[in-house]
């Protein structure tokens, strides 16, 4: 037999071989002795079989199966039984012609009902046993709410950037490198533009579609949506018909917009972004309005807000939280708004001045601004504190709980003042410290979910201490 049994491996029974045949085959276990391995040749027993409406004499072999308890293996009372085509056959193989069927043994006298069965201590359900959904189900909502965020805020931010870079005053060097810097951030498309030399923060734009439509890129809105689309695809039954032609007519937008910058930059690629966000702002609206509020649409939820709250943190980090000249720091304050969504209201609330204190507090704080993080951050808390618990605990908070009330907790607690005040090496410190720990309580709270709801892993452990039991 072949070592390594690929496609093509078959076994040779070398008694059936000529002596032309046995001189080749062991011309090549010679040349290659570690990739053969030789087995003595087992005479099969002999069933009766039914066939051609008669029963004959048929060779066969039966497999039999263990399964793994808690210090032991359990040998299940049946298997499987192998027959060969024929009563000269001696390889019993699926590629042969055999065929398998399933072996019972049948006891000799009926069960016995333990009649302490009944009093058995009941088990705890987990708590993804309390959803009312498949585990699978739910982490396909909890992910397809993720993506379809990242694509989102990427599509808001190049827009932003591809305005401005090409607007009739366009962005000093400074600010230019920051802008660009932070759509790479964003992305997670790293090192990108932060590590750009002078020629290429010059010219970004074919890299920055390259951020858009190429799928083969992890981070790109292409990326993202198409990842989006296979969370919303394992899905489907939960989502209205609105919804799925939403999502259709999602990758067709996509094509087109591929095809409209194909072979060159356009004069207007922010317009060019705008029907996609369009549909993703649909899609977001028909989420809110269409799914039934159930454990499905919570998950969905807590995956939006966790996911606009990382990324809203890392849009402000990345274009305020370093000093600039005041020139650049209000190219960069106006970006931020822009890309939030907030710069109209920006504008009737404090005028066209662009001031760091009153800008972080519409972005930070503001739970009026439904991008806000604080907003996220208390939806967040909400979505978690209404799942399913199994634990038995009436007032304890499960991990996930815990972080969040941390998360929001600690942003209701800052100050403007302080956040707004440069500290010795020229940055915003207060505000890059306070950003860092909320993006860690976020990611935290994700692995706390997804443990206690989606990951089904068990670590490893020792199966059989020797001990071996046999199943009466």
């Amino acid at each position: 037999k072949p070592v390594w049994r690929g496609s093509t491996g078959r076994s040779v029974q070398a008694h059936s071989l000529t002596a032309d045949e046995l001189a080749r085959l062991a011309g090549r276990i010679r040349r290659q002795p570690a990739q053969f391995v030789a087995q003595p040749l087992v005479a099969a027993s002999c069933l009766p079989v039914y066939a051609n409406g008669e029963l004959q004499p048929r060779p066969a072999i039966l497999r039999s199966f263990a399964v793994a308890a808690d210090t032991s293996y359990a040998i299940m009372p049946g298997g499987l039984t192998r027959v060969g085509s024929g009563l000269d056959t001696f390889n019993l193989t699926s590629q042969s012609g055999s065929c398998s069927k399933d072996t019972w043994v049948i006891a000799t006298e009926p069960e016995r009902i333990d009649s302490q069965a009944g009093r058995m201590e009941r088990r705890a359900a987990s708590p993804i046993e309390m959803v009312s959904l498949p585990s699978r189900v739910v982490e396909n909502l909890f992910w397809m709410g993720r993506y379809a965020e990242r694509a989102e805020c990427s599509l808001r931010l190049l827009r932003t950037a591809f305005f401005l870079l090409n607007g009739e005053r366009a962005p000093g060097p400074g600010s230019r490198r920051v802008l660009l810097a932070t759509v790479s951030q964003v992305t997670a498309t790293m090192p990108g533009f932060v590590e750009a030399d002078d020629a290429q923060i010059a010219a970004p734009e074919q890299a920055l579609w390259q951020l858009v439509g190429d799928g083969s890129m992890a981070g790109s809105v292409s990326f993202n949506l198409q990842a989006m689309l296979q969370c919303a695809d394992q899905c489907k039954e939960l989502m209205s018909p609105d919804m799925l032609r939403i999502l259709s007519d999602m990758g067709d937008e996509l094509a087109a917009l591929n095809n409209t910058l194909n072979g060159g930059f356009a004069y207007a690629p922010e317009e060019a972004l705008n029907p996609l966000i369009t549909i993703m702002t649909a899609l977001i609206g028909l989420t809110q309005e269409s799914m039934v509020r159930g454990s499905g649409w919570r998950f969905n939820e807590i995956g939006r807000r966790l996911e606009r709250g990382l990324l809203t943190g890392q849009v402000i980090s990345g274009l305020v939280a370093s000093g600039q000249p005041q020139a650049d720091q209000d190219v960069l304050v106006h970006a931020m708004l822009l890309s939030l969504e907030v710069l109209i209201t920006y504008r009737r609330r404090y005028g066209t001045g662009m001031d760091i204190a009153n800008s972080l507090d519409l972005v930070l704080m503001d739970t009026d601004n439904p991008r806000s993080l604080l907003y996220q951050l208390e939806r967040l808390q909400q979505h978690i504190s209404e799942l399913p618990r199994a634990d038995g605990r009436r007032h304890e908070l499960p991990a996930e709980l815990r972080y969040a009330v941390e998360a929001a907790t600690g942003v209701k607690l800052l100050r403007l003042d302080e956040l707004a005040a440069l500290d010795d090496s020229g940055h915003y410190g207060r505000l890059l410290d306070s950003l860092a720990e909320t993006r860690r309580l976020l990611a935290t709270i994700s692995d706390a979910i997804s443990s206690r709801y989606f990951d089904h892993r068990e670590s490893s452990q020792q199966l059989v201490q020797g001990v071996w039991e046999v199943s009466e």
